[in-house]
């Protein structure tokens, strides 16, 4: 359906820069779940029997083609400049001395509104390792500065089949926010979503980068803004949504509005041979579709080559009015013809950036904000609900075990005395009576994310608020400052 593509335009959301909402994670066997607890990453199995924390401070983590390593994505903070120093690029570190320069002359972090927000903890941290705390403190007024401190996000392999793994094998590390995580087919590579600019709270970059697991040095495949790739079901491909850069001075409101959304382009590029190791030189990028960006964006490939992602829809010319209805779009494929996914009108809109098919991609699971847990069966158009819409918020994304067996928080409506008002269920399609409780008999301290009454600081933000992207964009955009409390 050629003709769609020139008579339907599609939009896209803008970068929500937040982190990966994947609380259990299943191995491609289906044998073991990473599950991202409150109190560290644990490892279950399929009857809910879970183990101890091995790692504390993981935000993503994804499994190998093995079913025994995974990649994860841990973070730790720190004051030391030497520490960071070389994670900078060249560019990066005379951006952060010039930074320095202008608020040692002015005396004040604060009064500089000019400067990129985003590198102005890694200038203190260089001015007390040059100057001293002291000095700094004096020449500042500022007596907090040692309270300041820079996030390094780590990306390293564990062998999760060890009940005490090492310390992993360290690949990257890194002061710039991860988003997200994509290993490829063959498990040689992973694609990296970083964000790593900001001025007057609008994100102004943010690259996906190639990184070998194996042998090779990490390469950047993106550089304009964009986000959330996937790769082709052959591995040599990686398809991904980008933006244009954003005008610093464009009214951080009008990004927002209907009547002035983004031109992006859904892109393929080719990346690594037909071993799946990376390619010495990337192919150029070939742009398959326009679409208009609106809130955030979800690419996912299916082992048919086709390739569906998260829009919404606008018809013109229009004799009325209308909203954009939100939608899932399929491009088949040939690369030539796209086709919106009509059942998924019948599925909930305000999270639909979060679908996510099943292994062979006959049906899509479809998360709502408040908990409402939806399947597409791809062949008939039917569309099953399995948890209805509560009081409560969505707690994780749902994830497939099996083509048929979908693992998803379930209200827990009979019994909330243990202290957690959702379960980690595991559902069968095929065999709607056989559900499996895995979080039934974990312990306290690993399921205070299914409490509704966590802590903002602690708990996946998907409470649905007029001002939610906005929040998750500065939010995210200041995520590497750390001060005291009071401040």
């Amino acid at each position: 359906m050629k003709s769609l593509i020139a008579t339907i335009i599609l939009c896209l959301t803008l970068l929500t820069a937040c982190k990966s909402e994947d609380r259990v994670i299943w191995s491609p066997d289906g044998k073991r779940a990473a599950v991202l607890a409150s109190d560290g990453l644990r490892v279950s199995d399929d009857t809910g029997t879970i183990s101890a924390p091995l790692l504390v401070d993981v935000q993503i983590c994804r499994w190998l083609p093995d079913s025994i390593h995974a990649l994860v994505v841990s973070s730790k903070t720190t004051t030391s400049w030497e520490e960071t120093k070389n994670l900078y690029s060249a560019g990066e570190r005379l951006k952060i001395l010039h930074i320095a320069k202008s608020i040692w002359k002015a005396g004040s972090a604060t009064k500089l509104t000019s400067l990129d927000r985003a590198l102005v903890t890694d200038a203190l941290i260089y001015l007390r390792y040059k100057y001293g705390l002291k000095a700094l403190q004096t020449r500042l007024a500022d007596k907090r500065t040692n309270d300041y401190s820079i996030t390094v996000e780590i990306l390293k392999i564990l062998d999760l089949a060890n009940k005490s793994p090492q310390s992993g094998v360290v690949l990257w590390r890194t002061t710039k926010n991860v988003d997200d995580v994509r290993v490829s087919p063959s498990g040689n590579l992973a694609a990296v979503s970083v964000r790593d600019g900001m001025t007057n709270k609008i994100i102004l970059t943010s690259k996906i980068i190639v990184i070998p697991l194996k042998v090779g040095q990490p390469k950047i495949a993106v550089e304009s803004l964009a986000d959330f790739p996937d790769w082709s079901a052959d591995g040599k491909s990686l398809f991904y949504i980008s933006y244009p850069k954003v005008d610093e001075k464009v009214p951080l409101s009008q990004l927002y509005e209907s009547k002035h959304p983004w031109v992006a382009t859904l892109n393929r590029r080719e990346i690594a041979d037909a071993n799946g190791m990376i390619l010495p030189k990337f192919a150029p990028t070939k742009e398959l579709a326009e679409v208009l960006a609106a809130d955030s964006s979800r690419v996912r490939c299916l082992p048919d080559g086709s390739v569906v992602f998260h829009a919404k829809q606008c018809s013109f010319p229009s004799l009325k009015k209308t909203d954009p209805q939100v939608s899932l779009f399929k491009l088949l494929p040939d690369g030539q013809s796209l086709e919106p996914i009509l059942a998924s009108k019948g599925l909930p809109s305000d999270k639909m950036d979060a679908f996510e098919p099943n292994q062979d991609g006959t049906k899509i699971s479809v998360p709502g904000e408040h908990g409402e847990i939806t399947v597409l069966d791809m062949a008939s158009g039917t569309v099953t609900t399995l948890e209805k819409g509560g009081d409560g918020d969505l707690k994780f994304i749902p994830q497939w075990r099996t083509n048929e067996e979908l693992c998803y928080p379930a209200r827990n409506r009979e019994n909330v005395a243990n202290g957690h008002h959702a379960d980690v269920v595991l559902q069968s399609l095929s065999e709607p009576s056989r559900r499996i409780n895995l979080s039934k008999n974990w312990p306290s301290t690993s399921i205070e994310f299914l409490n509704d009454d966590e802590k903002p600081a602690d708990t996946l933000k998907t409470k649905a608020t007029s001002t939610k992207s906005k929040r998750k964009i500065m939010s995210g955009a200041y995520h590497r400052i750390q001060t005291p409390a009071g401040k």
